[in-house]
Parts: structure tokens; C-alpha cells; sequence
């Protein structure tokens, strides 16, 4: 009987033979959380009628979209085990966890091209898209810590057993994703709440009024 561990994409490390019992024993495993975060790019070439097209929303017949930040939260994640077969099954724990976190891509931040660069109109309009950048950027930093923590609460004293290396391997793999996906949820939900609270009609005849001198 032999110990191994298995790195997804089924790289395998080879240990020392140890019992079965042993290689169940949960493992605390290492968990490292990279924040994915690339800044921002201002785009000033697409036309107010547009951005409502691209962000799937109107601002009314009367009215014209003047800015639009685009951006999306996503994760990848490596994670290795130290699995163990005896009497035809396998059991194991994930030793290590790697986990990417954030928007991969840099944030876009659209700015009417009908708005002129310098003017009133715009110092107003990019100050409230980098608003919502910072939503963004708060979601990145306070989301990788809770992944961090839940996924490290999900494994404590946590075992898998199947029918094979790639079973144990897949539960593993399936339960922390999981565990992810629900946080990311979560996270993103808060968010979108905070890109709400700026984008309401309140607020916009607020910003408006600043450039019309009222």
C-alpha cells in the first residue's frame, strides 16, 4: 500500500507507504487566498445610448446614460490531497488550497463620449464610477477573507472516502467549490446592493444639480 497526493489535473506526488487510518486523519490543510486585481481602465468611446445597451438598462427617452462601470467577480482555485487506499477504498484530506479571487480583467469604466472631458459633467460622472469601483474593490478584499475562512471551517476534521483516487479527488474538489460559490454569492449580493444605493433617481438629480447650479 502506498501513500499519495493528488494535485488536480491528476499530478500525483508519491510518500512513504503509512496505514489507511493514518492517511484519513483530517489534516489541517494550508490555505492561501491571491486577490485578483488589475486597477481600472476609463473608456470615452462609446455614446450614452450605447452604455445603456451594454449594462442592459435605460435612463428614459429624456435622458442619457453619462457613465457605466463593468466588472465581474470570479474565482479559480488548485487544491492537493494526501489519499490512501486499503481494502479497496480510498480515503483521504486536502492538504493544500489555493485560491484566486476577484476581477481577472481590469474594472471598465465608461464615460459617455458625448461628455466632455474636463467639464463640470464629467469630474461628476467619474467621481460616481469610482464609487462603484470601490464597491468592487471592497467586495475583493472582505470576500477573499471570508473564502479564506469558510473553506477552512468547511475542512476542519474533514475526510472523503470512494471508490477511487479521482472520487476522493472530486469530492473534494465539488465540496469546496461549493463552499465558494455560496460565499461569492453572498458577496456579490452585497455589492450590488451598494451599487444600488448610489443609483437611484435621488441621486443622479443630486450629481445633475451640482453641474447646473442648483
Amino acid at each position: 500500500m502506498e501513500r499519495k497526493a493528488f494535485l488536480l489535473l491528476l499530478c500525483p506526488f508519491l510518500f512513504p507507504s503509512v496505514s489507511a487510518a493514518a492517511a484519513c486523519d483530517p489534516i489541517a490543510p494550508r490555505i492561501k487566498v491571491d486577490q485578483l486585481y488589475r486597477g481600472y481602465q476609463i473608456d470615452r468611446s462609446v455614446d450614452g445610448r450605447n452604455l445603456e445597451r451594454i449594462g442592459n438598462k435605460s435612463v428614459g427617452s429624456n435622458k442619457e446614460m453619462m457613465g457605466l462601470t463593468v466588472s465581474g467577480l470570479s474565482y479559480s482555485m488548485q487544491l492537493s490531497t494526501s489519499v490512501a487506499q486499503s481494502g479497496g477504498r480510498f480515503c483521504g484530506s486536502v492538504s493544500d488550497i489555493n485560491v484566486q479571487f476577484g476581477a481577472k480583467d481590469p474594472i471598465k469604466v465608461y464615460i459617455a463620449s458625448g461628455v466632455a472631458q474636463g467639464s463640470c459633467d464629467d469630474r461628476v460622472t467619474v467621481k460616481h464610477e469610482l464609487q462603484h469601483v470601490s464597491f468592487i474593490e471592497h467586495a475583493i478584499v472582505t470576500g477573499s477573507s471570508r473564502i479564506k475562512s469558510a473553506v477552512s471551517n468547511s475542512l476542519a476534521g474533514k475526510t472523503f472516502v470512494g471508490s477511487s483516487q479521482n472520487d476522493v479527488v472530486a469530492q473534494a474538489k465539488q465540496m469546496i467549490a461549493g463552499v465558494i460559490d455560496r460565499e461569492l454569492d453572498k458577496v456579490a449580493s452585497e455589492m450590488n446592493a451598494r451599487h444600488a444605493s448610489i443609483d437611484t433617481d435621488e441621486a443622479y438629480s443630486k450629481t445633475s444639480a451640482i453641474c447646473r447650479g442648483r
